[in-house]
């Protein structure tokens, strides 16, 4: 659950761990992340997890090892609005060898939940409270 707060002119979204992330409505802006960018690191985040989750248990994970996950998304070509697709680009570590690094890949689409959600369609349910 997270809860998103519109106060004093900023909107602030919380966990109920307290952690806090401002948000906006503009791209690049300094101050916080806007929903585009926030479902592009999601998706990031879920990925990121899913392949170093898989590295640990393969013990292939050290503690020097560098993942980049870059997510980019792109506006529907067919006039809707709405985000038509996102191409993810990983950045494995440099002591992963190609097979590996093509099964965590695999294994990463399977399993990230975010990514599978975005794929299939998910039911929101908005009601006045």
């Amino acid at each position: 659950m997270t809860i998103t707060q519109y106060q004093n002119g900023e909107n602030t979204i919380l966990n109920p761990a307290g952690k806090q992330l401002m948000g906006t409505a503009k791209m690049g802006l300094e101050g916080g992340l806007n929903p585009k960018e926030l479902m592009e690191a999601a998706i990031g985040l879920c990925v990121s997890l899913t392949i170093t989750h898989l590295m640990q248990r393969d013990e292939r994970l050290s503690e020097t090892d560098r993942l980049e996950v870059q997510v980019t998304s792109f506006k529907d070509e067919g006039g809707e609005n709405r985000i038509g697709r996102f191409e993810v680009e990983v950045k494995l570590p440099d002591s992963i060898d190609a097979e590996y690094g093509e099964k965590l890949l695999t294994m990463a689409e399977r399993g990230c939940t975010i990514g599978n959600t975005v794929r299939s369609g998910a039911v929101i349910d908005t009601k006045r409270v």
